[in-house]
């Protein structure tokens, strides 16, 4: 094995281990979803699935953050998403 090969494997030993996805935390914003679906004049069985998606996402994140900047017209939209605390 090459030097940088030896170095690339110990490299690998430092890195956290990858969170699987039965380890992330998921819920369903049920009550923004039904107000999207009366907004939009639909029954929430006949929303898309990136539309229900859209409520998942956002309710599963920490902390949501919206800022306009001064003189522009557009919104930057973050979203943030924590650990569970047990996670190594």
């Amino acid at each position: 094995m090459t030097g940088w090969m030896k170095r690339y494997h110990e490299s690998l030993k430092d890195m956290p281990t990858p969170i699987e996805a039965r380890e992330i935390r998921q819920k369903l914003d049920t009550r923004g979803l039904i107000a999207y679906a009366k907004k939009q004049g639909k029954k929430i069985i006949d929303l898309s699935e990136d539309e229900k998606m859209m409520h998942m996402v956002v309710s599963a994140a920490d902390h949501i953050s919206v800022n306009k900047w001064q003189g522009s017209e557009y919104v930057e939209f973050s979203l943030i998403f924590g650990f569970p605390d047990d996670a190594e």
